[in-house]
């Protein structure tokens, strides 16, 4: 390299100021990313505002699954599902599942259809 600048250029500095300069630059984005996690975890990631809860009201501990988006032309859709609908029993057959359905739940029992449909 040469020019006006050419001692001033990385290639041109000791190994241990490259090295400093590589670990730096590691070690600030490990820095960035931990406080951006951080500001986030604080301020709170986005969340559906179908269930937002007024200030100064209390949460009993109901717990509903709540239905927050319905994708177009599949068979929820199909079925007259809406967004902020609550989910409080599930039957196919004689299988049947009702009383405060969590998340998980209700992915167990469409998981467990749809292996007794298709196989």
């Amino acid at each position: 390299m040469s020019g006006p600048d050419s001692k001033r250029s990385f290639i041109h500095k000791p190994k241990w100021a490259q090295a400093i300069i590589l670990v730096s630059g590691i070690v600030f984005n490990l820095l960035l990313a931990w406080m951006l996690i951080i500001f986030v975890t604080t301020i709170g990631a986005p969340y559906s505002q179908l269930g937002e809860i007024p200030k100064g009201s209390v949460v009993l501990e109901e717990p509903q699954t709540t239905i927050i988006y319905v994708e177009p032309n599949f068979p929820a859709n199909k079925a007259g599902l809406l967004a902020g609908d609550k989910i409080i029993a599930l039957q196919v057959g004689d299988d049947k599942i009702a009383d405060n359905l969590t998340v998980e739940q209700v992915q167990q029992f469409i998981q467990k259809i749809a292996r007794r449909k298709f196989f």
